[in-house]
């Protein structure tokens, strides 16, 4: 079973531990020049392949307002400042496949999506039992999970480029929930309405 998206990430371990492997393999091998020959081309092949990827990521090193901690205190606050702003019960959870901003700002997240996408994704795979068991929920499961405890606002569009979305956006629109954008991100924010 191949994970679904698969991201490059994936193969960063694999790929470190088979350079390791080849070069405790050739460390009896050969003459020491063929040896130091052979580490010299594995690394610029692994400069090669990760350079491309790697180079545009370091231009933002410089720049601190870029880095992902900055930009997730940012939108954290930003999201705990609107429902303020809006007068919403920061007691009351946040639903989010993207907990970490949630955490983040120091509000409530559902226990079963504190994994994220990971086991939503494939909760719809697991029987209720597993999923009570694990403490998640899934796609096809949300809505119940919602209606039992309504969310004050639901925060989107984090993950998997809002496709994995779609069944908390259609709650919150099918609820009522207000739409608004969090400024500097591409986040999403549904603000449960008025009781």
């Amino acid at each position: 079973m191949t994970p679904t998206p698969l991201f490059p990430q994936y193969f960063a371990m694999p790929v470190s531990f088979l350079y390791l492997l080849l070069i405790f393999a050739w460390q009896g091998a050969g003459n020491a020049t063929v040896r130091k020959i052979f580490l010299a081309v594995l690394v610029l092949f692994a400069v090669a392949v990760y350079a491309p990827e790697a180079l545009p990521l370091m231009s933002r090193v410089r720049d601190r307002q870029q880095w992902s901690g900055v930009t997730t205190r940012r939108v954290a606050s930003d999201v705990r400042t609107i429902l303020r702003e809006h007068g919403l019960d920061t007691g009351q959870p946040v639903a989010t496949l993207a907990p970490l901003y949630v955490m983040e700002a120091n509000l409530p997240i559902y226990p079963e999506l504190a994994t994220g996408p990971f086991l939503y994704r494939v909760g719809d795979l697991l029987t209720p039992e597993q999923r009570a068991r694990y403490v998640g929920t899934s796609p096809a499961t949300i809505g119940a999970l919602l209606d039992r405890n309504p969310p004050a606002a639901i925060l989107v569009k984090f993950e998997s480029e809002g496709k994995l979305d779609t069944p908390l956006i259609a709650y919150a629109t099918s609820h009522g929930y207000q739409r608004i954008g969090i400024p500097n991100s591409r986040g999403e924010l549904y603000l449960r309405p008025p009781q």
